[in-house]
């Protein structure tokens, strides 16, 4: 799992010194991944809209079953692939651990 396509950069509407850019991994993610997403970062899943809210070091991230990824408040474009490849690197490890 990682990002393999940036669509969308635009300023950010909370605060323009920063931006809000929407992603495409390289795959779909399943219910049971967005949930342990949602679980690991205390954020909230959303079962109707499939759908895992998270907030990573101040920046929002919504991760969609479809492998779209919407972040804000990110400083750039580097720094927002970044996290999210960072949370989805944390999200395998996780799943590995359970597999144990």
């Amino acid at each position: 799992m990682r990002v393999i396509k940036t669509e969308r950069i635009l300023p950010c509407l909370v605060d323009p010194w920063k931006i809000r850019g929407i992603f495409y991994l390289d795959c779909e993610l399943t219910e049971h991944e967005l949930k342990k997403l949602s679980e690991l970062y205390n954020g909230r899943y959303v079962a109707g809209l499939k759908t895992a809210l998270i907030q990573v070091r101040g920046r929002e991230i919504n991760f969609f079953s479809t492998g779209k990824v919407a972040v804000r408040l990110a400083e750039d474009e580097n720094e927002a692939i970044s996290l999210i490849n960072s949370v989805l690197a944390s999200l395998q490890q996780a799943l590995l651990l359970e597999e144990i």
